[in-house]
């Protein structure tokens, strides 16, 4: 579907599909995958990942506290994952293409390579935005019926919680998010 307006033509959403696992990756993930419900997937992409600190930590307690599976991508080969249980998998790296599609739901910063596999996958997502064009993509995502937005700065275990929780007991946004997909496909 194509939108076109006087001086815009807007013909599609760049994705970059990544790279496929590797053998033991994609046995892990598929592993995990099979072993319960879909997980939220937690990610900071390809820049904001330096700069989790306690990120990670907050994720599992939030996700243990809604009882939710968790699959986190951490970006970092020098994070530990002391949480790793059979609710919770930790990945330095996974192509988004081949994890999102799995997922109950996304919690992204916003990026906008994130946001393109997120919203291609048709998934309800919160959005933690850092820095550069994040938030503004996150404003527009929330708009969109989406997302719900938290700042990464006010990201505790308690905010992430609280707004997971909201984002998962609404079906407005995973009707939302199935619909965009069906748009962007």
């Amino acid at each position: 579907m194509l939108f076109r307006s006087r001086n815009t033509i807007v013909c599609g959403f760049p994705r970059f599909e990544g790279s496929a696992p590797d053998e033991a990756n994609q046995e892990a993930l598929e592993g995990f995958l099979a072993a319960g419900t879909p997980p939220v997937v937690f990610t900071l992409g390809s820049s904001a990942f330096a700069l989790a600190d306690n990120f990670w930590a907050h994720a599992v307690k939030a996700a243990e506290a809604l009882k939710v599976r968790l699959l986190m991508i951490t970006g970092d080969e020098r994070v530990r994952t002391p949480w790793v249980t059979r609710n919770v998998a930790a990945f330095e790296y996974l192509s988004y293409a081949s994890v999102f599609p799995f997922a109950r739901a996304l919690v992204h910063q916003g990026g906008i390579g994130t946001l393109s596999q997120a919203i291609a996958a048709g998934k309800p997502q919160l959005i933690v935005p850092v820095a550069f064009d994040q938030p503004d993509n996150a404003a527009r995502a929330a708009r969109l019926g989406v997302a719900r937005v938290l700042p990464f700065a006010r990201a505790s275990a308690e905010s992430l919680q609280r707004e997971l929780g909201r984002l998962l007991a609404s079906a407005t946004y995973e009707n939302r998010a199935t619909e965009l997909a069906q748009v962007i496909a």
